[in-house]
């Protein structure tokens, strides 16, 4: 997938929006100047919302991805990837993350994930490089109860939460 820039102005997942599946696969796939702005809430790059299996990236880069949001009833979350409701695991193997933002309100630099009934997050050889968000999680923010969390091989290079907890 090839794209030079894309702006989007309301909704969610700048490049991508899965709202429903069974398990969501993306191998060698690049984002790249993908901006999300005004009402864009989650998902600078891709959003997935309710999934019943596994949720799997592999060899995928995010690079200048954003998400911002337009007001303070809207926070912006997961600069470049935001996953909700994913109810088995979550794989990420290497994947990197470089120049993404959650601005206006945001969590999560560059990943969000809302895990109240995820059975594991796995990140192994994950590059997180000039990310930040400015509220919490400059790169990861991780929302609720996770039966497993692992980080294997996790580089955190020039991260930063702006205004209150998790630089990483």
């Amino acid at each position: 997938m090839k794209n030079d820039k894309v702006l989007v102005v309301n909704g969610d997942g700048g490049l991508v929006y899965c709202g429903y599946a069974t398990s969501v696969t993306v191998n060698n796939v690049n984002f790249t100047n993908v901006e999300g702005t005004a009402y864009t809430k989650s998902g600078g790059g891709m959003f997935i919302g309710t999934v019943s299996g596994a949720v799997s990236f592999a060899n995928v880069t995010f690079t200048n991805t954003s998400v911002r949001s337009g007001s303070s009833s809207f926070y912006s979350r997961g600069g470049a990837l935001y996953i909700e409701n994913a109810k088995s695991t979550v794989t990420l193997d290497n994947v990197n993350f470089t120049n993404c933002h959650a601005m206006n309100y945001g969590d999560g630099g560059a990943l969000y994930i809302a895990g109240d009934s995820t059975k594991s997050i796995t990140l192994r050889d994950v590059d997180f490089t000039n990310t930040d968000a400015s509220r919490n999680g400059g790169a990861v923010y991780i929302k609720g109860d996770v039966n497993g969390l692992k980080f294997d091989d996790v580089d955190f290079i020039n991260v930063t939460a702006k205004s209150t907890s998790g630089g990483a």
